[in-house]
Protein backbone atom coordinates (compact mmCIF):
# COMPACT_ATOMS: atom_id res chain seq x y z
CA UNK A 1 0.00 0.00 0.00
CA UNK A 2 1.16 3.53 -0.72
CA UNK A 3 1.70 6.14 1.99
CA UNK A 4 -0.32 9.31 2.53
CA UNK A 5 1.26 12.41 0.99
CA UNK A 6 0.94 14.82 3.90
CA UNK A 7 3.51 16.33 6.28
CA UNK A 8 1.73 14.61 9.17
CA UNK A 9 -0.76 11.77 9.03
CA UNK A 10 -4.19 11.79 10.63
CA UNK A 11 -3.27 8.56 12.38
CA UNK A 12 -0.39 10.37 14.10
CA UNK A 13 -2.82 13.03 15.29
CA UNK A 14 -5.45 10.72 16.77
CA UNK A 15 -2.81 8.59 18.51
CA UNK A 16 -0.88 11.58 19.84
CA UNK A 17 -0.15 11.48 23.61
CA UNK A 18 -1.78 14.88 24.04
CA UNK A 19 -5.11 16.34 22.90
CA UNK A 20 -5.12 17.67 19.31
CA UNK A 21 -7.56 20.11 17.70
CA UNK A 22 -9.22 20.12 14.26
CA UNK A 23 -11.09 23.09 12.79
CA UNK A 24 -13.90 23.03 10.26
CA UNK A 25 -13.42 24.09 6.63
CA UNK A 26 -15.88 24.00 3.76
CA UNK A 27 -13.75 25.05 0.79
CA UNK A 28 -10.11 25.37 -0.21
CA UNK A 29 -9.57 28.96 0.96
CA UNK A 30 -11.00 28.29 4.43
CA UNK A 31 -8.83 25.16 4.61
CA UNK A 32 -5.75 27.21 3.76
CA UNK A 33 -6.54 29.76 6.46
CA UNK A 34 -7.03 27.04 9.07
CA UNK A 35 -3.75 25.35 8.18
CA UNK A 36 -1.87 28.65 8.39
CA UNK A 37 -3.42 29.35 11.79
CA UNK A 38 -1.71 26.25 13.15
CA UNK A 39 -4.45 23.64 13.64
CA UNK A 40 -3.32 20.02 13.55
CA UNK A 41 -5.74 19.21 10.79
CA UNK A 42 -9.05 20.04 9.15
CA UNK A 43 -12.59 18.78 9.65
CA UNK A 44 -14.40 18.84 6.32
CA UNK A 45 -17.92 19.22 7.67
CA UNK A 46 -20.90 17.73 5.88
CA UNK A 47 -23.12 20.44 7.35
CA UNK A 48 -20.97 23.36 6.23
CA UNK A 49 -20.12 21.97 2.79
CA UNK A 50 -23.85 21.44 2.15
CA UNK A 51 -24.78 24.84 3.59
CA UNK A 52 -22.10 26.65 1.56
CA UNK A 53 -23.73 25.17 -1.53
CA UNK A 54 -27.16 26.36 -0.38
CA UNK A 55 -28.71 22.99 0.45
CA UNK A 56 -29.80 21.22 3.63
CA UNK A 57 -27.64 18.83 5.64
CA UNK A 58 -29.71 15.84 4.50
CA UNK A 59 -27.49 14.23 1.83
CA UNK A 60 -29.00 16.54 -0.77
CA UNK A 61 -25.68 16.72 -2.59
CA UNK A 62 -24.09 13.52 -3.83
CA UNK A 63 -20.96 12.05 -2.28
CA UNK A 64 -19.08 12.73 -5.51
CA UNK A 65 -19.92 16.44 -5.19
CA UNK A 66 -18.61 16.35 -1.62
CA UNK A 67 -15.52 14.53 -2.84
CA UNK A 68 -14.84 17.17 -5.50
CA UNK A 69 -15.03 19.93 -2.88
CA UNK A 70 -12.71 18.13 -0.46
CA UNK A 71 -10.25 17.37 -3.24
CA UNK A 72 -9.83 21.12 -3.82
CA UNK A 73 -9.23 21.47 -0.09
CA UNK A 74 -6.62 18.73 0.18
CA UNK A 75 -4.81 20.09 -2.88
CA UNK A 76 -4.50 23.46 -1.11
CA UNK A 77 -3.03 22.25 2.19
CA UNK A 78 -0.33 19.98 3.58
CA UNK A 79 -2.15 19.09 6.80
CA UNK A 80 -4.51 16.07 6.96
CA UNK A 81 -8.25 16.35 6.34
CA UNK A 82 -10.90 14.26 8.09
CA UNK A 83 -14.09 14.19 6.04
CA UNK A 84 -17.47 14.11 7.71
CA UNK A 85 -18.92 11.37 5.51
CA UNK A 86 -22.33 11.30 7.22
CA UNK A 87 -23.64 7.70 7.16
CA UNK A 88 -21.23 6.61 4.43
CA UNK A 89 -23.66 7.75 1.69
CA UNK A 90 -25.60 4.50 1.61
CA UNK A 91 -24.97 0.84 2.42
CA UNK A 92 -21.68 -1.02 2.91
CA UNK A 93 -21.08 -1.18 -0.84
CA UNK A 94 -21.39 2.59 -1.24
CA UNK A 95 -19.00 3.09 1.66
CA UNK A 96 -16.44 0.78 0.07
CA UNK A 97 -16.29 3.07 -2.97
CA UNK A 98 -16.17 6.19 -0.82
CA UNK A 99 -13.15 4.95 1.15
CA UNK A 100 -11.34 3.86 -2.00
CA UNK A 101 -11.91 7.20 -3.77
CA UNK A 102 -10.96 9.29 -0.72
CA UNK A 103 -7.68 7.45 -0.43
CA UNK A 104 -6.96 7.85 -4.12
CA UNK A 105 -7.44 11.61 -3.82
CA UNK A 106 -5.09 12.01 -0.86
CA UNK A 107 -7.81 12.70 1.71
CA UNK A 108 -6.60 11.48 5.08
CA UNK A 109 -9.69 9.90 6.59
CA UNK A 110 -13.43 9.92 7.06
CA UNK A 111 -15.94 9.74 9.86
CA UNK A 112 -19.27 7.89 9.53
CA UNK A 113 -22.18 7.93 11.95
CA UNK A 114 -24.56 5.12 12.93
CA UNK A 115 -27.75 6.71 11.66
CA UNK A 116 -30.03 5.85 8.75
CA UNK A 117 -29.38 7.13 5.21
CA UNK A 118 -30.30 9.81 4.24
CA UNK A 119 -29.08 11.47 7.43
CA UNK A 120 -30.57 14.38 9.34
CA UNK A 121 -28.40 16.84 11.25
CA UNK A 122 -27.87 15.69 14.84
CA UNK A 123 -29.19 18.92 16.33
CA UNK A 124 -32.56 18.67 14.55
CA UNK A 125 -35.39 16.75 16.21
CA UNK A 126 -35.28 14.06 18.90
CA UNK A 127 -34.56 10.32 19.06
CA UNK A 128 -33.36 9.88 15.51
CA UNK A 129 -33.33 6.28 14.33
CA UNK A 130 -29.97 4.49 14.55
CA UNK A 131 -28.65 1.71 12.36
CA UNK A 132 -28.31 -1.68 14.00
CA UNK A 133 -24.91 -2.60 15.37
CA UNK A 134 -24.70 -5.50 12.92
CA UNK A 135 -25.45 -3.27 9.94
CA UNK A 136 -23.01 -0.56 10.99
CA UNK A 137 -20.14 -2.90 11.85
CA UNK A 138 -20.54 -4.57 8.45
CA UNK A 139 -20.22 -1.15 6.85
CA UNK A 140 -17.09 -0.39 8.88
CA UNK A 141 -15.47 -3.70 7.94
CA UNK A 142 -16.19 -3.05 4.25
CA UNK A 143 -14.53 0.36 4.56
CA UNK A 144 -11.48 -1.01 6.37
CA UNK A 145 -11.00 -3.62 3.65
CA UNK A 146 -11.17 -0.90 0.97
CA UNK A 147 -8.37 1.35 2.25
CA UNK A 148 -5.79 2.18 -0.41
CA UNK A 149 -3.13 3.34 2.07
CA UNK A 150 -2.12 2.33 5.58
CA UNK A 151 -2.48 5.84 6.98
CA UNK A 152 -6.15 6.27 6.06
CA UNK A 153 -8.27 6.70 9.19
CA UNK A 154 -11.88 5.60 9.67
CA UNK A 155 -13.61 7.23 12.63
CA UNK A 156 -16.85 5.62 13.83
CA UNK A 157 -19.32 8.10 15.30
CA UNK A 158 -22.07 6.90 17.59
CA UNK A 159 -25.22 8.96 18.04
CA UNK A 160 -26.43 6.93 21.03
CA UNK A 161 -26.27 9.93 23.38
CA UNK A 162 -27.82 12.29 20.81
CA UNK A 163 -30.74 9.88 20.30
CA UNK A 164 -31.33 9.40 24.05
CA UNK A 165 -30.11 5.79 24.33
CA UNK A 166 -27.75 6.61 27.21
CA UNK A 167 -24.11 6.01 28.07
CA UNK A 168 -24.34 2.20 28.31
CA UNK A 169 -25.61 1.89 24.74
CA UNK A 170 -22.93 4.33 23.58
CA UNK A 171 -20.27 2.17 25.26
CA UNK A 172 -21.66 -1.04 23.76
CA UNK A 173 -21.67 0.42 20.28
CA UNK A 174 -18.24 2.04 20.62
CA UNK A 175 -16.63 -1.26 21.63
CA UNK A 176 -18.27 -3.10 18.72
CA UNK A 177 -17.15 -0.43 16.25
CA UNK A 178 -13.56 -0.61 17.53
CA UNK A 179 -13.59 -4.39 17.14
CA UNK A 180 -14.89 -3.95 13.58
CA UNK A 181 -11.74 -1.97 12.71
CA UNK A 182 -12.52 1.69 13.49
CA UNK A 183 -9.37 3.72 14.17
CA UNK A 184 -11.17 6.05 16.59
CA UNK A 185 -14.59 6.58 18.17
CA UNK A 186 -16.41 9.91 17.96
CA UNK A 187 -18.85 10.28 20.84
CA UNK A 188 -21.38 13.03 20.20
CA UNK A 189 -23.73 14.94 22.51
CA UNK A 190 -26.04 17.92 22.24
CA UNK A 191 -26.13 18.62 25.94
CA UNK A 192 -24.98 22.08 27.03
CA UNK A 193 -22.50 20.51 29.46
CA UNK A 194 -19.84 17.82 29.03
CA UNK A 195 -20.99 15.51 31.84
CA UNK A 196 -22.14 12.56 29.72
CA UNK A 197 -19.11 12.89 27.42
CA UNK A 198 -16.74 12.81 30.39
CA UNK A 199 -18.66 9.88 31.88
CA UNK A 200 -18.30 7.98 28.62
CA UNK A 201 -14.56 8.64 28.56
CA UNK A 202 -14.19 7.43 32.16
CA UNK A 203 -16.06 4.16 31.48
CA UNK A 204 -14.66 3.45 28.00
CA UNK A 205 -11.83 1.01 28.73
CA UNK A 206 -11.12 0.01 25.13
CA UNK A 207 -7.66 1.07 23.82
CA UNK A 208 -9.17 3.29 21.14
CA UNK A 209 -8.78 7.07 20.64
CA UNK A 210 -11.85 9.16 21.46
CA UNK A 211 -12.88 12.18 19.39
CA UNK A 212 -15.43 14.80 20.51
CA UNK A 213 -17.34 17.73 18.96
CA UNK A 214 -18.13 20.29 21.74
CA UNK A 215 -20.45 22.47 19.68
CA UNK A 216 -23.02 22.70 22.49
CA UNK A 217 -20.76 22.33 25.52
CA UNK A 218 -18.20 24.84 24.27
CA UNK A 219 -17.88 26.45 27.73
CA UNK A 220 -16.03 23.39 29.06
CA UNK A 221 -12.39 24.27 29.78
CA UNK A 222 -10.03 22.45 27.39
CA UNK A 223 -8.08 21.14 30.36
CA UNK A 224 -11.06 18.90 31.20
CA UNK A 225 -10.80 17.25 27.80
CA UNK A 226 -7.07 16.72 28.20
CA UNK A 227 -7.52 15.26 31.70
CA UNK A 228 -10.15 12.87 30.34
CA UNK A 229 -7.64 11.54 27.81
CA UNK A 230 -9.60 12.73 24.79
CA UNK A 231 -7.58 12.29 21.62
CA UNK A 232 -9.01 14.95 19.34
CA UNK A 233 -11.39 17.91 19.66
CA UNK A 234 -13.26 19.11 16.58
CA UNK A 235 -14.56 22.68 16.24
CA UNK A 236 -17.14 21.61 13.70
CA UNK A 237 -18.87 24.57 12.04
CA UNK A 238 -17.37 27.85 13.16
CA UNK A 239 -15.56 28.86 9.96
CA UNK A 240 -18.82 28.91 8.03
CA UNK A 241 -20.72 30.60 10.84
CA UNK A 242 -18.05 33.30 11.11
CA UNK A 243 -18.07 33.92 7.36
CA UNK A 244 -21.89 34.14 7.27
CA UNK A 245 -21.83 36.80 9.99
CA UNK A 246 -19.04 38.71 8.24
CA UNK A 247 -20.84 38.68 4.88
CA UNK A 248 -24.12 39.75 6.46
CA UNK A 249 -22.47 42.68 8.25
CA UNK A 250 -20.50 43.72 5.16
CA UNK A 251 -23.48 43.50 2.81
CA UNK A 252 -25.64 45.49 5.21
CA UNK A 253 -23.03 48.24 5.59
CA UNK A 254 -22.52 48.59 1.83
CA UNK A 255 -26.26 48.51 1.15
CA UNK A 256 -27.02 51.22 3.71
CA UNK A 257 -24.18 53.56 2.75
CA UNK A 258 -24.13 52.85 -1.01
CA UNK A 259 -20.35 52.99 -0.63
CA UNK A 260 -17.36 50.77 0.15
CA UNK A 261 -15.85 53.34 2.50
CA UNK A 262 -17.33 51.87 5.71
CA UNK A 263 -15.96 48.39 5.08
CA UNK A 264 -12.86 48.66 2.86
CA UNK A 265 -10.47 48.69 5.81
CA UNK A 266 -12.40 45.90 7.56
CA UNK A 267 -12.21 43.28 4.82
CA UNK A 268 -9.20 41.35 3.58
CA UNK A 269 -7.28 43.14 0.81
CA UNK A 270 -7.27 41.57 -2.64
CA UNK A 271 -3.57 40.85 -2.21
CA UNK A 272 -4.46 38.47 0.61
CA UNK A 273 -6.93 36.64 -1.63
CA UNK A 274 -4.26 36.32 -4.30
CA UNK A 275 -1.80 35.03 -1.71
CA UNK A 276 -4.19 32.43 -0.30
CA UNK A 277 -5.09 31.19 -3.78
CA UNK A 278 -1.42 30.84 -4.72
CA UNK A 279 -1.34 33.52 -7.41
CA UNK A 280 2.32 34.29 -6.61
CA UNK A 281 3.26 30.75 -7.59
CA UNK A 282 2.41 31.49 -11.20
CA UNK A 283 5.57 33.56 -11.62
CA UNK A 284 7.69 30.52 -10.82
CA UNK A 285 5.47 28.14 -12.76
CA UNK A 286 5.54 30.31 -15.87
CA UNK A 287 9.33 30.51 -15.75
CA UNK A 288 9.50 26.73 -15.53
CA UNK A 289 6.88 25.66 -18.05
CA UNK A 290 5.87 28.56 -20.33
CA UNK A 291 8.34 29.00 -23.16
CA UNK A 292 9.82 32.47 -23.31
CA UNK A 293 11.30 33.85 -26.47
CA UNK A 294 14.94 33.10 -27.11
CA UNK A 295 15.57 36.68 -28.32
CA UNK A 296 16.73 39.13 -25.68
CA UNK A 297 15.16 42.26 -27.17
CA UNK A 298 12.96 43.64 -29.93
CA UNK A 299 13.12 46.73 -32.12
CA UNK A 300 9.87 48.07 -33.58
CA UNK A 301 10.23 50.25 -36.66
CA UNK A 302 7.41 52.78 -36.27
CA UNK A 303 8.56 56.07 -37.77
CA UNK A 304 5.94 56.49 -40.50
CA UNK A 305 2.62 58.24 -40.45
CA UNK A 306 1.00 55.88 -42.99
CA UNK A 307 0.39 57.34 -46.44
CA UNK A 308 -2.80 55.35 -47.17
CA UNK A 309 -4.57 56.15 -43.89
CA UNK A 310 -5.02 59.88 -44.62
CA UNK A 311 -6.81 61.77 -41.82
CA UNK A 312 -6.72 58.77 -39.46
CA UNK A 313 -3.04 59.48 -38.82
CA UNK A 314 -3.13 63.25 -39.19
CA UNK A 315 -2.41 63.74 -35.48
CA UNK A 316 -0.73 60.47 -34.54
CA UNK A 317 1.68 57.90 -35.97
CA UNK A 318 0.31 54.75 -37.52
CA UNK A 319 1.49 52.57 -34.62
CA UNK A 320 -0.92 54.39 -32.28
CA UNK A 321 -4.09 53.59 -34.23
CA UNK A 322 -6.63 52.31 -31.75
CA UNK A 323 -7.73 48.68 -31.94
CA UNK A 324 -10.61 47.88 -29.62
CA UNK A 325 -9.63 50.42 -26.98
CA UNK A 326 -5.85 50.03 -27.09
CA UNK A 327 -3.21 51.45 -29.46
CA UNK A 328 -1.66 48.94 -31.86
CA UNK A 329 1.74 49.48 -30.27
CA UNK A 330 0.35 48.65 -26.83
CA UNK A 331 -1.05 45.36 -28.16
CA UNK A 332 2.40 44.47 -29.49
CA UNK A 333 4.30 45.53 -26.37
CA UNK A 334 2.03 43.48 -24.13
CA UNK A 335 2.26 40.36 -26.29
CA UNK A 336 6.03 40.33 -26.36
CA UNK A 337 6.26 41.08 -22.65
CA UNK A 338 3.98 38.15 -21.97
CA UNK A 339 6.55 36.02 -23.77
CA UNK A 340 9.41 37.29 -21.64
CA UNK A 341 10.87 40.08 -23.79
CA UNK A 342 11.16 43.15 -21.58
CA UNK A 343 13.87 45.05 -23.48
CA UNK A 344 11.76 46.87 -26.09
CA UNK A 345 12.87 49.71 -28.36
CA UNK A 346 10.67 51.69 -30.74
CA UNK A 347 12.17 53.80 -33.51
CA UNK A 348 9.74 56.70 -33.85
CA UNK A 349 9.50 59.56 -36.27
CA UNK A 350 6.18 61.22 -36.99
CA UNK A 351 4.72 62.69 -33.76
CA UNK A 352 7.46 60.85 -31.88
CA UNK A 353 6.73 62.55 -28.55
CA UNK A 354 3.45 60.63 -28.32
CA UNK A 355 5.43 57.43 -27.76
CA UNK A 356 7.09 58.80 -24.63
CA UNK A 357 4.13 57.66 -22.51
CA UNK A 358 4.94 54.00 -23.17
CA UNK A 359 7.40 52.25 -20.89
CA UNK A 360 9.80 51.46 -23.74
CA UNK A 361 12.97 52.89 -25.19
CA UNK A 362 11.84 55.61 -27.63
CA UNK A 363 14.58 56.13 -30.23
CA UNK A 364 13.72 59.11 -32.41
CA UNK A 365 14.55 59.29 -36.10
CA UNK A 366 14.38 63.05 -36.58
CA UNK A 367 15.01 62.61 -40.31
CA UNK A 368 12.11 60.22 -40.84
CA UNK A 369 10.59 62.30 -43.67
CA UNK A 370 13.71 62.02 -45.84
CA UNK A 371 14.97 58.55 -44.83
CA UNK A 372 13.83 54.97 -45.07
CA UNK A 373 13.50 51.90 -42.86
CA UNK A 374 17.20 51.01 -42.90
CA UNK A 375 18.07 54.46 -41.62
CA UNK A 376 15.54 54.01 -38.79
CA UNK A 377 17.02 50.63 -37.93
CA UNK A 378 20.49 52.15 -37.94
CA UNK A 379 19.27 54.70 -35.36
CA UNK A 380 18.86 51.69 -33.07
CA UNK A 381 22.06 49.91 -34.12
CA UNK A 382 23.29 49.86 -30.51
CA UNK A 383 20.23 47.77 -29.64
CA UNK A 384 21.05 45.21 -32.33
CA UNK A 385 22.52 42.46 -30.21
CA UNK A 386 22.65 38.70 -30.28
CA UNK A 387 19.16 37.28 -30.80
CA UNK A 388 17.27 40.49 -31.60
CA UNK A 389 13.84 40.68 -33.24
CA UNK A 390 13.16 43.42 -35.76
CA UNK A 391 9.47 44.01 -36.41
CA UNK A 392 7.41 46.56 -38.32
CA UNK A 393 5.41 48.71 -35.91
CA UNK A 394 2.20 48.31 -37.93
CA UNK A 395 2.25 44.50 -37.72
CA UNK A 396 -0.28 42.64 -35.54
CA UNK A 397 0.74 39.05 -34.78
CA UNK A 398 -1.23 36.05 -33.58
CA UNK A 399 -0.05 34.02 -30.59
CA UNK A 400 1.14 31.06 -32.66
CA UNK A 401 3.65 33.25 -34.51
CA UNK A 402 5.17 34.40 -31.22
CA UNK A 403 5.53 30.72 -30.32
CA UNK A 404 7.56 30.23 -33.50
CA UNK A 405 9.84 33.05 -32.38
CA UNK A 406 10.68 31.07 -29.24
CA UNK A 407 12.46 28.36 -31.22
CA UNK A 408 16.24 28.26 -31.15
CA UNK A 409 17.89 29.07 -34.49
CA UNK A 410 21.55 28.47 -33.66
CA UNK A 411 22.69 27.62 -37.20
CA UNK A 412 21.15 30.56 -39.06
CA UNK A 413 22.47 34.11 -39.44
CA UNK A 414 19.00 35.57 -39.72
CA UNK A 415 15.51 34.10 -39.63
CA UNK A 416 12.79 35.38 -41.96
CA UNK A 417 9.13 34.65 -41.31
CA UNK A 418 7.45 33.89 -44.62
CA UNK A 419 3.76 33.59 -45.36
CA UNK A 420 3.34 30.79 -47.89
CA UNK A 421 0.97 32.98 -49.91
CA UNK A 422 2.46 34.82 -52.88
CA UNK A 423 -0.63 36.96 -53.50
CA UNK A 424 -0.02 40.66 -54.08
CA UNK A 425 -2.22 43.02 -52.09
CA UNK A 426 -3.11 46.49 -53.32
CA UNK A 427 -1.45 49.36 -51.42
CA UNK A 428 0.95 46.93 -49.71
CA UNK A 429 4.64 46.78 -50.49
CA UNK A 430 5.41 43.10 -50.27
CA UNK A 431 8.79 41.40 -50.15
CA UNK A 432 8.43 38.14 -52.07
CA UNK A 433 11.06 35.44 -51.83
CA UNK A 434 12.14 32.11 -53.22
CA UNK A 435 13.32 29.45 -50.80
CA UNK A 436 15.20 26.16 -51.00
CA UNK A 437 11.81 24.44 -51.06
CA UNK A 438 8.16 25.39 -51.11
CA UNK A 439 5.96 25.08 -48.06
CA UNK A 440 4.93 21.49 -47.34
CA UNK A 441 2.65 20.14 -44.61
CA UNK A 442 4.94 17.08 -44.51
CA UNK A 443 7.27 17.71 -41.53
CA UNK A 444 9.90 15.33 -42.94
CA UNK A 445 10.29 17.22 -46.21
CA UNK A 446 13.03 19.87 -45.92
CA UNK A 447 12.27 20.68 -42.30
CA UNK A 448 14.69 23.62 -42.35
CA UNK A 449 14.25 25.52 -45.65
CA UNK A 450 16.45 28.52 -46.46
CA UNK A 451 15.49 31.83 -48.08
CA UNK A 452 17.52 32.05 -51.29
CA UNK A 453 16.53 35.29 -53.02
CA UNK A 454 14.13 38.22 -53.22
CA UNK A 455 11.71 38.03 -56.16
CA UNK A 456 10.68 41.06 -58.20
CA UNK A 457 7.09 42.10 -57.42
CA UNK A 458 6.25 41.75 -61.09
CA UNK A 459 7.11 38.05 -60.97
CA UNK A 460 5.47 36.89 -57.73
CA UNK A 461 4.12 33.70 -59.35
CA UNK A 462 7.64 32.30 -59.01
CA UNK A 463 7.83 33.18 -55.30
CA UNK A 464 7.37 30.68 -52.49
CA UNK A 465 5.85 33.31 -50.22
CA UNK A 466 6.20 36.82 -48.84
CA UNK A 467 8.14 38.16 -45.90
CA UNK A 468 5.67 39.51 -43.33
CA UNK A 469 7.82 42.26 -41.80
CA UNK A 470 9.38 40.21 -39.01
CA UNK A 471 12.95 38.94 -38.76
CA UNK A 472 15.32 37.65 -36.13
CA UNK A 473 19.02 38.43 -36.06
CA UNK A 474 21.05 35.67 -34.40
CA UNK A 475 24.46 35.83 -32.76
CA UNK A 476 25.97 34.25 -35.90
CA UNK A 477 24.65 36.97 -38.20
CA UNK A 478 24.90 40.02 -35.96
CA UNK A 479 28.17 41.49 -37.26
CA UNK A 480 27.20 40.87 -40.88
CA UNK A 481 23.81 42.57 -40.46
CA UNK A 482 25.30 45.61 -38.72
CA UNK A 483 28.07 46.12 -41.26
CA UNK A 484 25.70 45.61 -44.22
CA UNK A 485 23.22 48.06 -42.71
CA UNK A 486 25.93 50.70 -42.33
CA UNK A 487 27.07 50.29 -45.94
CA UNK A 488 23.53 50.44 -47.33
CA UNK A 489 22.54 53.72 -45.69
CA UNK A 490 25.88 55.26 -46.68
CA UNK A 491 24.78 54.71 -50.31
CA UNK A 492 21.03 55.23 -49.93
CA UNK A 493 19.36 56.77 -46.87
CA UNK A 494 15.96 55.78 -48.28
CA UNK A 495 16.75 52.05 -48.39
CA UNK A 496 14.07 49.70 -47.06
CA UNK A 497 14.43 46.55 -44.99
CA UNK A 498 13.57 44.71 -48.20
CA UNK A 499 16.79 46.16 -49.64
CA UNK A 500 18.72 44.98 -46.59
CA UNK A 501 17.36 41.45 -46.94
CA UNK A 502 18.14 41.41 -50.68
CA UNK A 503 21.72 42.52 -50.07
CA UNK A 504 22.26 40.00 -47.29
CA UNK A 505 20.94 37.15 -49.45
CA UNK A 506 23.14 38.16 -52.41
CA UNK A 507 26.12 38.13 -50.05
CA UNK A 508 25.36 34.51 -49.12
CA UNK A 509 23.93 34.97 -45.64
CA UNK A 510 22.33 31.86 -44.12
CA UNK A 511 18.69 32.96 -43.86
CA UNK A 512 16.38 30.38 -42.38
CA UNK A 513 12.78 30.36 -43.65
CA UNK A 514 9.97 29.82 -41.15
CA UNK A 515 6.78 29.30 -43.10
CA UNK A 516 3.53 30.75 -41.76
CA UNK A 517 -0.05 30.38 -42.87
CA UNK A 518 -1.71 33.69 -42.00
CA UNK A 519 -1.94 34.90 -38.42
CA UNK A 520 -0.62 38.41 -39.12
CA UNK A 521 -2.07 41.71 -40.26
CA UNK A 522 -0.03 44.49 -41.84
CA UNK A 523 -2.12 47.56 -41.03
CA UNK A 524 -1.66 49.77 -44.05
CA UNK A 525 -5.20 50.82 -44.93
CA UNK A 526 -8.53 51.53 -43.24
CA UNK A 527 -9.73 48.08 -44.33
CA UNK A 528 -6.73 46.48 -42.59
CA UNK A 529 -7.59 48.39 -39.43
CA UNK A 530 -11.19 47.18 -39.39
CA UNK A 531 -10.05 43.61 -40.00
CA UNK A 532 -7.61 43.93 -37.07
CA UNK A 533 -10.44 45.10 -34.80
CA UNK A 534 -12.57 42.15 -35.86
CA UNK A 535 -9.70 39.71 -35.40
CA UNK A 536 -8.85 41.00 -31.90
CA UNK A 537 -12.50 40.88 -30.86
CA UNK A 538 -12.66 37.19 -31.81
CA UNK A 539 -9.61 36.30 -29.72
CA UNK A 540 -10.49 38.49 -26.70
Amino acid sequence: MKKQQKKRTLKEIITSPHTEYLMEAHNAISAKIIEETGFSGIWASGLTISSSLGVRDRNEISWTQVLDTVEYMTDAVDCPILLDADTGYGDYNSFRRVVKKLGQRNISGCCIEDKIFPKKNSFIGEKQELASVAEFTAKLKAGVDSKVNDDFVIVARTEALISGWGVNEALRRAKAYYEAGADAILIHSKASHANEILEFCELFDTPCPVVIVPTKYYNTPPERFEQAGISTVIWANHSLRASVKAVQDTAKAVYNSKSLLPIEKEVAPLTEIFRLSGEHEMEHIEKKYVPTLDPKNIIFLAASRGEYLKDMTKKQPKCLLEINGKPLLQHNIQRFRNKGILDISVVSGYASQQLDKFDVRNIKNDSYESTGECYSLNCAIDQLRESTIVCYGDLLLDEHILTELAKDETDADIVLYIDKSNEKIENHKGCFVRCSSAFSPNPFKDSSPKVKSVVNEDNTKNAHGQWIGLLKVTENGLDNVKSTLTRIIADNKNASINDLIDTLLKNGVHAKCVYLNGGWIDINTAIDLEFAKYSEAKTA
